[in-house]
């Protein structure tokens, strides 16, 4: 496959010129898609910047920051591959999106799990407690304890903002 072929199949499917100067995000995008199958079936970095009138340092930014695109350019890109049977690695969205389902579901039974043994662990101590004390604990227990988390206000997450890293102590003229 030449890259003016795979031009013009990227054409095909976004329906606008990637060798345009623009910084709209379906165009970069689509760069991105272009850059790193051309890399990708053997060409330099130098010759795919030169069809899209760049520099080659171009080529290999948009080649090594093709994760960033959308679902929908991914498609293209495995579309693209699967058309011309070329041995490059997809992205394969729909199975990431199957295992990230997976993971959720497994942490969700995890925590019903763990609800369901903390539940236990509460029964076992009611379990031996009369009505009458276990009335008494819900009226001047449960019930406040419920309004208080109800009222809880979850604290803001600290950011780390990282600062300069000081490799040597520095002299300080004025103390000196």
């Amino acid at each position: 496959m030449t890259l003016e072929q795979l031009i013009d199949e990227i054409h095909n499917y976004y329906q606008f010129d990637i060798r345009t100067k623009s910084r709209k995000r379906e165009i970069v995008y689509a760069k991105k898609v272009f850059c790193k199958l051309g890399y990708e079936i053997g060409y330099t970095y130098d010759k795919v910047a030169s069809i899209l009138n760049a520099n080659h340092d171009l080529a290999l930014y948009h080649a090594n920051t093709i994760n960033h695109i959308e679902d929908r350019d991914k498609k293209i890109f495995d579309k693209i591959v699967d058309d011309f049977d070329l041995l490059v690695p997809k992205f394969d969205v729909q199975k990431k999106r199957r295992i990230i389902k997976g993971i959720k579901e497994n942490l969700d039974k995890q925590k019903i799990e763990m609800s369901k043994d903390l539940l236990a662990e509460i029964n076992q101590v009611i379990v031996n407690w009369d009505r009458e004390v276990i009335q008494e604990f819900i009226d001047t227990r449960l019930k406040l304890f419920n309004k208080l988390v109800s009222a809880r206000v979850k604290p803001k997450e600290k950011s780390y903002i990282p600062g300069a890293t000081i490799l040597r102590k520095a002299k300080n003229t004025f103390l000196s």
